[in-house]
């Protein structure tokens, strides 16, 4: 998801002739024992509102699947949360 989203950022940016700066910070598992909707709580008031709104909806439609060789597993939905 994110590799994604910052592709079709920096080509939005690209397209419409804007600078485009780019850090990234790989953190691998570093949130992984903090429930996500914890962290978003926290964004609540530091993330503008869209944004924040934006992020909580992609979370909510996250799927994962296994892929070995030709087979795909079927596809689980991620939501360790309820979303009212």
């Amino acid at each position: 998801m994110a590799a994604a989203l910052t592709r079709d950022s920096i080509d939005y940016c690209m397209n419409n002739k804007y600078p485009v700066y780019v850090c990234a910070f790989d953190a691998e598992a570093a949130f992984d024992g903090i429930p996500h909707a914890i962290m978003f709580s926290k964004a609540i008031d530091v993330v503008p509102e869209l944004c924040w709104r934006i992020l909580i909806f992609w979370d909510s439609k996250l799927v994962v699947y296994r892929k070995w060789e030709e087979n795909v597993s079927e596809v689980v939905q991620i939501c360790p949360y309820p979303l009212h």
